[in-house]
């Protein structure tokens, strides 16, 4: 199993029970406001899951930290997306696992998890709008059908609700993704 070399992935005792599996970046990537395709939503990284790594009762752990201008109130719409399968998207990217729009704050710690239904087509999620550590929602649990039989690309994505007359900018400062085994 080769892993991209950008960002390599640990394998520790990848045969044994109970083995996480953990990719990384901590290197900051920024996306800066440009008036024209603001709009448009564009992958700031990626983290690569190639097959084998997740199993049919796996869970993904996804955390991410993020900081953004404020110069104007606009909308910042933060997404992290399973190739074209989002975990977490603004409503126009299909099934949403977890949406973050900011208008007023200046950083976010994104952090999810999706719990494998005995499938390694089919997760359990949280079904809200934002998620935290110990987040709580009125919504129902979300099953969706990610497929894991196939490489995944976790991609972290930024846009803004339109183009902006000022600049701004939103950085994602680094990333962690575990599959627990």
């Amino acid at each position: 199993m080769a892993a991209d070399a950008a960002y390599p992935i640990d394998y520790p005792n990848l045969n044994g029970s109970g083995v996480w599996v953990r990719k990384m970046n901590i290197a900051p990537v920024t996306r800066t406001s440009n008036n024209s395709t603001d709009a448009t939503e564009t992958a700031l990284d990626t983290c690569y899951v190639p097959v084998g790594i997740v199993l049919p009762n796996s869970v993904i752990r996804i955390w991410s930290l993020w900081s953004f201008t404020n110069n104007n109130s606009s909308t910042k719409t933060m997404a992290i997306r399973m190739d074209s399968d989002p975990i977490s998207s603004p409503s126009s990217g299909g099934t949403a696992f977890l949406t973050s729009a900011q208008t007023t704050n200046l950083c976010q710690t994104l952090t999810t998890q999706a719990k494998f239904a005995n499938s390694l087509a089919s997760q359990y999620m949280i079904n809200a709008n934002a998620s935290l550590g110990g987040t709580s929602n009125s919504n129902a649990v979300r099953n969706t059908t990610v497929d894991f039989s196939v490489p995944r690309n976790i991609t972290f994505c930024v846009s803004w609700s339109a183009n902006q007359a000022v600049t701004e900018t939103c950085t994602l400062y680094g990333w962690v993704v575990e599959v627990i085994r």
